[in-house]
């Protein structure tokens, strides 16, 4: 069993009146258009594999695109290439859970990224979304892959939290 990681999320940094408003910021996100650029670099693709660490995710498709999903906090970034990123991602599908432990009546959850991973392996790519509280890949008939900052409450420091979503 590995150790829990205390985590905690970061104070929201906009809120809105309305769904409405809410849809409408995202939608106006500043990073909005480079989702739209590189959901078009995308298209007609497939996922194929991922391998991550605690603060970077790279996903690989079957045109050779690798997505790069990092934490900068208490932001999520990414950036598409044709060739792998330079960072140190030691884990792939078959690697071991991480038991995140939140404050308050959460407790603790498991974060299966390699779960996650392998049952979207083959499903075709449709799009990618972003608003202020993270970064999203929508794949078809799969539920959404999300990916949001944490903060570690033991070392301040940041990570990935990595889950599906409706």
């Amino acid at each position: 069993m590995t150790k829990p990681i205390p985590v905690d999320v970061f104070p929201i940094q906009k809120t809105y009146g309305s769904f409405g408003d809410a849809i409408e910021g995202a939608n106006k996100h500043p990073r909005q258009k480079q989702a739209k650029r590189d959901s078009e670099r995308l298209s007609d693709t497939s996922f194929v594999d991922a391998r991550w660490s605690d603060r970077d995710f790279v996903l690989q498709f079957s045109n050779g695109m690798h997505l790069h999903v990092y934490v900068q906090a208490p932001d999520v970034l990414w950036q598409l290439s044709e060739a792998p990123p330079d960072v140190d991602t030691p884990h792939g599908v078959g690697s071991t859970p991480s038991i995140l432990r939140w404050g308050g009546d959460i407790g603790d959850l498991m974060m299966d990224c390699s779960s996650l991973i392998e049952k979207r392996r083959g499903a075709h790519f449709w799009q990618l979304f972003v608003n202020e509280t993270g970064f999203f890949v929508y794949l078809h008939s799969q539920l959404i892959l999300s990916f949001t900052a944490l903060r570690r409450t033991d070392s301040n420091r940041c990570i990935l939290h990595v889950c599906e979503e409706v």
